[in-house]
């Protein structure tokens, strides 16, 4: 009986494990979705099979705003805090326990945004780029300079929309990026762009 019982727990160990580690995978290609009409500023994230989740941009105060990822069962799991600089902007990303997850920072280089993505624990994961069409962003490891993602758009769009790839799943995975962080990084991006096309003078 007893070492039924530790056969039981055991399954429902693995079992609950799976899941978590299931959760925490990201597709090597998905897609963000921007909503045509919307009480806020809102992106879809979903795979070719299925919906991932839901990223909102709400408006705080002049110059302040945060952004709210929810799942796919409208389970909030992470928010981002965005506060601008004279050099750029900075986006501090907790999960929905209020843990720290990791942080972004923009900075401008020969008038382009670059990002850069630091991990909870301060170590500086991925780098991204735009390229002079403003239409791909390259993200690399900043220590190797090797590509690991793409994140791209048309070049014609009525809207927002924008495809990800994840080209060496095996170096993301040692870089040991929260799924959580990626797609908030990824979301401000294209938030950030659109906006700065639309309002040159203004921040977000």
């Amino acid at each position: 009986m007893l070492k039924k019982k530790l056969i039981i727990l055991l399954f429902l160990f693995v079992a609950f494990n799976k899941l978590t580690i299931q959760a925490e995978e990201i597709p090597s290609k998905f897609f963000i979705r921007q909503h045509w009409i919307s009480l806020t500023h809102t992106f879809d994230i979903l795979s070719k099979d299925q919906p991932m989740g839901t990223v909102h941009r709400k408006h705080i105060k002049e110059g302040a705003s945060h952004y709210l990822f929810y799942d796919a069962h409208n389970k909030l799991q992470a928010k981002a805090y965005m506060s601008f600089f004279d050099w750029g902007a900075s986006l501090d990303i907790y999960d929905g326990d209020e843990q720290l997850l990791g942080k972004v920072e923009e900075k401008i280089v020969h008038f382009f945004p670059i990002f850069d993505l630091y991990r909870a624990d301060g170590y500086h994961a991925a780098s991204a780029k735009i390229n002079l069409c403003g239409t791909k962003y390259t993200v690399i490891d900043p220590a190797t300079h090797q590509v690991f993602a793409y994140l791209w758009r048309h070049f014609f769009s009525l809207k927002d929309d924008w495809t990800v790839e994840i080209l060496d799943p095996t170096l993301f995975r040692e870089q040991a990026i929260d799924y959580r962080l990626l797609i908030l990084m990824l979301t401000f991006q294209i938030d950030h762009y659109h906006w700065q096309n639309m309002n040159p003078n203004s921040s977000l």
